[in-house]
């Protein structure tokens, strides 16, 4: 027996774009992860470990940022053809 009064309302399934081809959506579930990520990382009084100012900096649960290395230098990946094109 059925009680009509204790239905559940049905939600319409609207078909969704891939996350990974929508790029508004992959920003904004990536900027959502990060702030997450963050929060965590301070409510466990973790480091984490950022870009800024052209360097890659760890700030300390404290607060206190060391830079690790500038981001110039770390351009060392081959170019796509030399990958691709080995021997």
């Amino acid at each position: 027996m059925t009680d009509s009064r204790n239905k559940i309302k049905r939600i319409a399934q609207v078909p969704r774009k891939d996350p990974l081809i929508d790029l508004k959506a992959l920003s904004s579930i990536a900027r959502s992860a990060t702030a997450h990520a963050r929060m965590r990382a301070k409510i466990n009084q973790a480091s984490i470990t950022i870009a800024k100012d052209g360097y890659i900096v760890k700030v300390a649960p404290d607060g206190h940022e060391t830079r690790i290395k500038s981001l110039a230098v770390t351009n060392n990946f081959p170019s796509l053809a030399d990958d691709l094109c080995q021997g």
